[in-house]
């Protein structure tokens, strides 16, 4: 018989949906634990990427999860942001607060469990391809209304990323340039490496410049 089950992994996952879900109750015959059908239950709750459950015939079952781990804030109402993985799956409900990248310009998330639609593809792409010393400074990734993608950095300086090609060759191009950007002490600018090739750094835009001190250069390609 199940003597006891024991439980690995979860974090964001409720131990007592999982349990319910799971349904392995002590007592039963260990036999009639059907390993596949408990991981294939598990595996519908949002956070849960994978489940293993293993038994032993001295009364043990034991269940490891692997969770989902969150990489981006999507929009589901106004002011109602939730957590999704680098597929799109939505993993939660509204949040209070949290350090990772919000995602904009794409429509709404729907239910924990759904997937973002094709528009968030190449933004999740951004995070996953995200160089250690810029995603520090990142608050969010942005389609503007011609679809191109634009960085918002948290001193509210921009960077253009243009269309969904050559995305690692322009997160490269952002790291070199900001290291220049950095080192000459500019204020309030845009980058445009839409052109990874051809970056090019300007002031930031009238309409963006509210709370933002703009120390200007005249613009200049970086190559």
């Amino acid at each position: 018989d199940v003597e006891e089950v024991r439980w690995s992994g979860l974090d964001r996952t409720d131990l007592d949906v999982a349990a319910e879900l799971a349904g392995v109750e002590t007592g039963r015959s260990i036999a009639s634990v059907d390993s596949g059908a408990i991981e294939a239950r598990l595996e519908e709750l949002p956070w849960v990427a994978d489940a293993a459950v293993s038994r032993s015939w001295s009364g043990v079952v034991s269940i490891d999860v692997t969770e989902r781990p969150a990489v981006a804030l999507v929009m589901k109402a106004q002011d109602q942001w939730v957590m999704v993985d680098a597929t799109g799956t939505v993993l939660s409900d509204e949040i209070a607060g949290s350090g990772l990248p919000r995602i904009s310009g794409i429509p709404a998330a729907g239910e924990p469990g759904s997937v973002l639609g094709r528009s968030a593809s190449a933004p999740l792409v951004v995070t996953s391809l995200l160089p250690a010393t810029l995603a520090p400074r990142l608050e969010g990734i942005a389609r503007d209304e011609r679809g191109e993608m634009w960085l918002t950095l948290l001193t509210a300086d921009r960077i253009l990323l243009g269309d969904d090609t050559q995305l690692a060759l322009k997160l490269a191009a952002v790291v070199t340039v900001l290291e220049a950007v950095d080192q000459s002490g500019r204020t309030g600018w845009e980058m445009d490496v839409s052109v990874p090739t051809l970056p090019v750094v300007r002031d930031l835009r009238p309409e963006w410049q509210d709370n933002v001190v703009v120390q200007s250069t005249p613009e200049l390609p970086i190559g």
